[in-house]
């Protein structure tokens, strides 16, 4: 079990956007150019916000993280790998009501 917070997903995103989009010494196609997007998200370093980042790259889809249990932008998601290709993120609320679920149903003795 990891973490995975909204500043950590800022702090890499031009390391995560080159790895989506540059292969073998190209940019591969992106609508608004995949390298001019880079250089941008590149130039804006400590500045760079969840919302400077959107409006660049057009839309919240790299900062976000949704809980797959309740579908909710969350600040920090735990991560369960199941595999290496099977990871769910789950928000804080939603670990309580876990948490709290298993505590009733042990406390019922069930």
């Amino acid at each position: 079990m990891n973490t995975i917070t909204k500043q950590q997903k800022i702090k890499q995103i031009t390391e995560h956007w080159r790895g989506q989009y540059f292969c073998n010494g190209t940019w591969k196609y992106c609508k608004g150019g995949a390298e001019l997007i880079f250089n941008q998200l590149r130039q804006l370093g400590a500045k760079a916000t969840e919302d400077k980042i959107a409006a660049i790259i057009g839309n919240y889809s790299w900062t976000q993280n949704n809980c797959d249990e309740c579908g909710q932008d969350s600040e920090i998601v735990a991560t369960f790998t199941e595999d290496a290709e099977q990871v769910t993120y789950i928000c804080p609320d939603c670990l309580r009501k876990g948490l709290a679920l298993c505590e009733m149903v042990k406390a019922q003795g069930e």
